[in-house]
């Protein structure tokens, strides 16, 4: 599941099978070859901003926002055009289908990320719950490798659950978790 930049600046993309164990590395590369071919943006949810109102509006290059315009809608054909590469399951391929419309023919790679984080990254309560029932049911095994659980850890980790916070404005995260190793094994405090 490597993702390897290539000569010439060719980036190299691995598919992505639909498997919520393996969403955290996959989409962590997605996101770092958006990122050396200049179209991270696209994933964000803000990016239909950026975007001119349909894929078919004429831009004139001599007008800086159209540019500007002209731009997001390249970097977002790459995106959705990377995402259906690495996808090779048909119940991924729907949510590309779902993100296209009339307006957008060819979909909007920031609707199909959202779709995707929502599904595999989900933040709510009952999604974090889950994930700390799994988490809790980590052991280190006799002769398991430290790293490999904290390989396994990391599959668990990112999910929290942010609430706002009452007059600030701020988010704050609503768990955390501390463990202990010791000469029997780790224990969760």
């Amino acid at each position: 599941m490597n993702i390897e930049i290539q000569e010439k600046g060719s980036v190299r993309l691995f598919t992505f099978d639909g498997t919520k164990s393996k969403y955290p590395v996959w989409s962590s590369k997605f996101k770092a070859a958006c990122a050396v071919k200049g179209v991270l943006d696209a994933l964000d949810p803000n990016f239909k901003t950026k975007l001119p109102a349909s894929e078919a509006t004429p831009l004139n290059e001599s007008d800086n926002g159209q540019k500007a315009q002209k731009r997001a809608k390249a970097q977002n054909a790459l995106a959705i055009n990377f995402l259906t590469c690495c996808f090779d399951k048909p119940r991924l391929l729907a949510k590309i289908e779902a993100s296209k419309s009339d307006d957008w023919p060819t979909g909007l790679a920031c609707v199909v990320w959202e779709s995707l984080e929502k599904q595999y990254k989900p933040k709510d309560t009952i999604a974090v719950a889950e994930q700390l029932t799994k988490l809790m049911g980590l052991k280190l095994k006799k002769n398991q490798d430290p790293d490999e659980l904290g390989d396994e850890m990391a599959n668990y980790v990112p999910v929290q659950n942010e609430r706002e916070g009452e007059n600030s404005g701020s988010r704050e995260s609503s768990w955390g978790i501390v463990f202990r190793c010791d000469q029997t094994g780790v224990e969760e405090h």
